[in-house]
């Protein structure tokens, strides 16, 4: 018998005194079982000190370059795009996160503005600071974050 009959037979699990023909059933089933896929996840996650303090420093770069602007709060009576835009247009700035709580008019106004992002408090991240030229937060976005940076 050949070296490569040899390893043929070891990779199905026949024993090397038999035939395929000899083989039990369940020796043939074993062999599709270590083929099958693989599954991998890539991801990582930083640690709760390490996005803190990311949030942190991305708060402090952009109130450092005057990219900052407090609003008391977001009850603004705007219904249309237009409207919207004009309001936004007087502040000079290129593209906007606007972070409150908002109410349904505000989003429908916002949602068709490209460079306006409107976001929660709970779903404020560096990314979002960072891809937008101004901040907008409310008073009570100040407070939310005080407590869950300090």
């Amino acid at each position: 018998m050949s070296l490569v009959q040899q390893l043929n037979l070891m990779v199905k699990n026949v024993p090397l005194g038999q035939d395929k023909g000899a083989c039990d059933l369940l020796n043939l089933e074993v062999v599709g079982l270590f083929c099958g896929p693989v599954v991998r996840s890539h991801t990582y996650s930083l640690n709760k000190k390490v996005r803190k303090f990311g949030l942190k420093i991305a708060l402090s770069l952009k109130y450092l370059n005057n990219q900052v602007i407090i609003l008391d709060n977001l009850n603004i009576d705007v219904k249309k795009t237009s409207e919207m835009c004009k309001c936004i247009k007087n502040f000079k700035f290129s593209s906007f996160s606007i972070v409150g709580d908002y109410g349904d008019d505000l989003l429908r106004a916002a949602k068709n503005l490209h460079y306006v992002d409107l976001i929660k408090p709970i779903g404020l991240n560096v990314f979002d600071i960072l891809n937008h030229e101004c901040v907008m937060l409310t008073k009570d976005t100040l407070k939310h974050l005080e407590g869950r940076l300090l």
